[in-house]
């Protein structure tokens, strides 16, 4: 994928399951992981007495090639510690997508392992061989205190509970379609439920802190206990009387005395609670790792490091080997008995609700707030419900094999959270492209594990060093950077790295303006130039524009304005290119240029005329652009790019029409959906993900709804944000509509001059000035009043001494564009005028600021 003498690169089924690299299939459920030391590709797991070592362990030399670094072969006691667990990963084998489910809270499957039930404003029966609804226990809820807050299927027998917001406990018969009884349990809610190992009690609890403990087959009150802990958000039975409720605290208690037999060191106000299957160990979070303890013994015996340790959902396979620790935005796949991280599951578009093992097997159920349920696993274990994997091989296709990797292709190449890492190894930060740890190991034995674990995967150590603490390590023209330092003596910290494909000298420079190229690496470039600030950023946009990159603005994120420092993001394919412009600090005729790279996990494709976008890829890929495609062209480009990149098109949802498109996608746990919209100029309007209200970019359904666009009689006592009085700024005013924020940073003032300038220019408006607070040195509040409009006024300084005022309240008017009275970035003007985001205006951008700036001084 990527090779450099292939611009166009088919991959199946077979190749991955011949390779000992990190291949998948582009487009399949989610990327391969690498195939271990001993490790097979049939499904199976290996014991650890059954895993094989590299060659070299077994009294082979090591062989290196000329001009490539010597490999020490490692001592068979380092290799018994270097043990990596084989795995084949879970596929994606269903994805279900009905309007009969509602909003899903809850996702479990039964215990005869052929159905599964979800709840929320409904509480169906599905089964997992087939897509249609088996059973509507609870139809759609309307009213808000009907709803599902609670769920719970019995360990043993076939049946389950359920609480909603009305304080309502249900009892069902799931293999008999029933309801076999119902309670009301006198309180507002039933928060939290569990149902005890031997099925004989159900306990419940509203959002306080009392248990009711209720019998299992009449729903008759047996016990009430108050607990000491506040806000309990989860109860948990580990044994027949034995409960746990983790709220403030997390306790165990007695259900027939209401003696609390126990205190856990748990993390507050947490729900990550398990009981292996075997009863044996607990699993629960603790501060920044989840703490499994040995019950027998009363003892901790180990940690899950690297997961989501807080209010994530953590379960078991029935046969213990497998633990899934899902968050609302990944699945974490772990060894259960080492901890080794062994998939990773990354989920956009809809937040992950629950989870669920499919009994007897490895199949894992996931669901979403939104309904949609997918089934993973291995084909074996899919067979005996007729299921094989979702999507079949994709075509990717680049114009030049050295362009950027799709989102993909860079998946497919390398997962590094995948990576085997050292035995006590304590995580700091974990990424798809990016990890850092620590481990209690010398650095040289920390360099001879990657040498290994990585050659393994087809990595070579490249011979020139990046930097003098960065280590490169090469694949099929991908980059792979190691950094490691002692932390101390017994102890190396290290972060790995993927920086993809692309050498960013590649990078077109401003060369007309170009004095001095002063650093250049496969992943930064240094340069400086003699040019404007306006000259250098006008400049870049064009330049990288014909290059291929698209500029982005990033959503829900002020944009700093400084008059000597701009800061660029462009997008193309899966890689985020930054140009970080600013004076030189020994020659202030001079700018420097750095441009710097990361991967993007979230990355859709864009139209190549689309220039200048709005962007965010936090958790999901949200985007907001512009093209000149017509709306048959650009469902056409989508309908094709969409696919090269590995989303598979889904029916439901879908919508072409003259005027309006929408085209829903998944991808592994993805999902997203391309809208497409003519606007009155021609252009079609390009949206994607959740849309922030911060935009400027609103559609006209938008904008006839915000109350900040309706002028009314009451509203002229307001002040529209662009008459507001600028004073002392050291650089542009950050304008947030959205926020009804308005940010500027203070120049060399003292707090209390600036207020009373304020005070002043505002009573010269006819508002009134109340103080807010005492001020300080550091901080001063004001509120200006007019009728019933106010602006609130803050003002202070942050720990390095720079001083800022910010503005906010109903107030300020949005009606009128904000002229420019100085300098700002062209993403800045597009937003203070309402103007499309496109490259289209840049001249038009470069002849007012030209005006502006015509002083130098100005400048």
């Amino acid at each position: 994928c990527g090779s450099p003498d292939s611009s166009s690169t088919t991959i199946t089924q077979a190749d991955n399951q011949n390779s000992t690299t990190e291949s998948s299939i582009i487009g399949s459920s989610e990327p391969q992981i690498p195939l271990a030391h001993g490790e097979t590709s049939n499904g199976s797991q290996n014991n650890d007495e059954n895993q094989s070592i590299p060659a070299a362990a077994k009294g082979d030399e090591a062989v290196t090639k000329p001009n490539e670094p010597p490999i020490e072969k490692p001592t068979p006691e380092q290799f018994a510690r270097w043990k990596h667990v084989s795995f084949d990963p879970l596929l994606l084998l269903a994805y279900r997508d009905s309007d009969k489910t509602g909003f899903v809270s809850f996702v479990a499957a039964t215990n005869d392992g052929k159905h599964y039930l979800l709840g929320g404003t409904k509480l169906t029966l599905w089964n997992i061989d087939g897509t249609e609804l088996a059973h509507e226990f609870i139809e759609a809820m309307a009213d808000e205190d009907e709803r599902l807050l609670s769920f719970a299927v019995s360990p043993v027998g076939d049946w389950c509970a359920v609480g909603n917001a009305s304080g309502l406990l249900r009892k069902f018969d799931i293999a008999g379609r029933r309801e076999i009884v119902s309670k009301p349990t006198g309180t507002y809610s039933v928060a939290a439920i569990a149902i005890s190992p031997d099925g004989k009690e159900i306990a419940t609890i509203p959002f306080d802190n009392e248990v009711t403990i209720w019998d299992a087959d009449t729903l008759e009150k047996k016990s009430h206990m108050e607990l000491d802990s506040r806000e309990v958000k989860h109860l948990q039975y580990v044994a027949p009387e034995v409960l746990i409720a983790a709220g403030e605290t997390m306790s165990t208690w007695d259900t027939q005395t209401g003696r609390k037999i126990k205190t856990w060191p748990s993390e507050k106000y947490q729900t990550a609670v398990a009981l292996s299957p075997d009863g044996k160990e607990l699993v629960f979070g603790a501060d920044e790792f989840l703490q499994r303890w040995n019950l027998a013994d009363d003892r901790a015996s180990g940690e899950y490091r690297g997961v989501p340790a807080r209010n994530s959902a953590i379960r078991f396979t029935d046969d213990g080997r497998l633990v899934a620790v899902a968050s609302g935005i990944t699945v974490d796949i772990l060894d259960a008995a080492t901890g080794q991280k062994l998939q990773v599951i990354d989920a956009a578009g809809s937040t992950i609700s629950d989870v669920s093992w499919i009994p007897g097997t490895h199949l894992l159920l996931t669901g979403t707030d939104t309904g949609r349920t997918r089934i993973w696993g291995r084909p074996d274990d899919g067979k005996a419900f007729g299921l094989s994997p979702l999507h079949a091989p994709v075509v990717v296709s680049r114009a030049d094999p050295s362009d950027p990797a799709t989102t993909a292709e860079n998946l497919a190449m390398a997962d590094v959270r995948l990576f085997p890492k050292l035995p006590g190894s304590k995580p700091y930060a974990d990424s798809f492209n990016s990890v850092s740890y620590s481990a209690p190991v010398g650095l040289e034995e920390l360099m001879s594990f990657y040498r290994y674990s990585l050659g393994e995967r087809g990595w070579k150590e490249a011979t020139d060093q990046a930097t003098e603490y960065t280590i490169p390590y090469q694949k099929d023209g991908y980059i792979l950077h190691i950094s490691p330092f002692d932390s101390k003596p017994s102890e190396t910290s290290v972060s790995i790295t993927l920086r993809g494909n692309y050498d960013i000298r590649r990078t077109p420079k401003l060369d007309e303006y170009l004095k001095e190229t002063t650093y250049e690496g496969d992943t930064s470039v240094i340069y400086k130039v003699k040019a404007s600030l306006l000259q250098i950023e006008t400049e870049l946009l064009r330049k990288l524009h014909q290059a291929g990159w698209t500029a982005v603005v990033r959503l829900s994120q002020s944009q700093n304005e400084e008059l000597d420092w701009r800061d660029f993001a462009f997008v193309r394919n899966g890689t985020v290119l930054r140009a970080t412009v600013q004076r030189d600090k020994d020659d202030a005729t001079l700018f420097v240029v750095s441009y710097g790279m990361s991967l993007s996990l979230h990355s859709l494709p864009v139209p190549a005329d689309a220039g200048l976008m709005e962007w965010d890829d936090y958790l999901e890929s949200r985007m907001i652009a512009n093209t000149s495609l017509s709306l048959p062209e650009a469902t056409a480009f989508y309908e094709d790019s969409m696919k090269k990149q590995g989303w598979t098109p889904l029916e439901r949802g879908r919508l072409i029409d003259k005027d309006l498109v929408y085209l829903p996608y998944y991808w592994g746990q993805r999902d997203v959906t391309i809208a497409l919209e003519p606007l009155a100029d021609g252009m079609v309007r390009i949206r994607a993900g959740s849309y922030s209200d911060s935009s400027w970019q609103k559609s006209e359904e938008q904008v006839a709804s915000d109350p900040a666009t309706i002028v009314e009689p009451s509203q002229q006592e307001g002040i529209e944000a662009a008459d507001l009085p600028i004073l002392h700024a050291m650089g542009a005013p950050i304008y947030n509509e959205g926020e009804v924020h308005i940010r500027l940073e203070l120049d060399n003032i003292s707090l209390k001059e600036v207020s009373q300038e304020y005070s002043k220019a505002m009573q010269a408006l006819g508002w009134t000035v109340k103080a807010f607070g005492e001020p300080l040195d550091d901080s001063v509040g004001l509120h200006f009043e007019k009728g019933s409009k106010i602006v609130y006024y803050s003002s202070t300084i942050d720990p390095l001494g720079m001083g800022s005022v910010d503005f906010s309240g109903n107030g300020l008017l949005w009606t009128k564009a904000i002229a420019s009275k100085q300098l700002i970035s062209y993403s800045a003007w597009l937003r203070n005028n309402k103007f499309p985001a496109t490259l289209k205006r840049l001249g038009e951008y470069q002849a007012e600021m030209e005006k502006l700036t015509a002083d130098p001084m100005s400048q």
